[in-house]
């Protein structure tokens, strides 16, 4: 009993914790790259598939409908395992996140208007880059559908990553850098079983 309500109250603090880091990178970001008399309010960061992708900012919401069809297998085939395991590898990815995204702050899309409300500390607003959240949240579905064999087609969940990336990027939601260090965080903990429920009871 008493180590189920320690796990449970680590849980929450460190949930809490995250929700914290993710208000916070706002306001940092807001504050810094406001400071800079106009100059640098919006400055540019050399990004290869900014350059070579058309800007579909306005086109933002199609990263939350790519998440939420990609839940629909999970639905299908309702699994404690597997959400269990999926949610404690989440979980312990956003941790490394909510690390990530306050270290270095990039500068946030010139359009972005997103400010400190109530789904930001969820799905993030305009300075939390580095690392992609939203492609965290459907690659490491992907490589849990695979090694559950909810789907085994490989080029359909390689064809669905490419696609996920490619709208993440074109809607400015991120930069390029932030797509692979969320792939490999995603493998890294993945291949390493680092789901951070296991870890509590351990």
């Amino acid at each position: 009993m008493i180590t189920r309500f320690y796990t449970l109250f680590i849980i929450i603090i460190s949930f809490i914790l995250i929700c914290y880091l993710n208000l916070y990178v706002q306001k940092i970001g807001n504050e810094f790259y406001s400071s800079q008399d106009g100059k640098n309010r919006n400055a540019q960061v050399y990004d290869i598939l900014h350059n070579l992708l058309p800007d579909k900012h306005e086109k933002g919401w199609l990263t939350n409908l790519i998440a939420i069809v990609s839940i629909i297998p999970l639905l299908l085939h309702f699994n404690v395992k597997f959400i269990f395991e999926y949610v404690g590898m989440l979980f312990t990815i956003f941790i490394f996140r909510a690390i990530t995204i306050n270290v270095t702050i990039l500068p946030r899309h010139e359009k972005c208007d997103i400010t400190e409300g109530f789904m930001t500390p969820f799905i993030g607003g305009c300075f939390d880059k580095i690392f992609s959240g939203h492609f965290a949240f459907v690659f490491m579905l992907s490589l849990l559908y695979y090694s559950y064999k909810y789907i085994t087609n490989i080029p359909f969940l390689v064809g669905w990553n490419i696609m996920n990336a490619l709208v993440i990027i074109s809607t400015r939601s991120h930069y390029t850098i932030d797509i692979i260090v969320s792939a490999l965080v995603c493998y890294i903990v993945y291949d390493d079983d680092l789901n951070f429920f296991k870890l509590l009871n351990k």
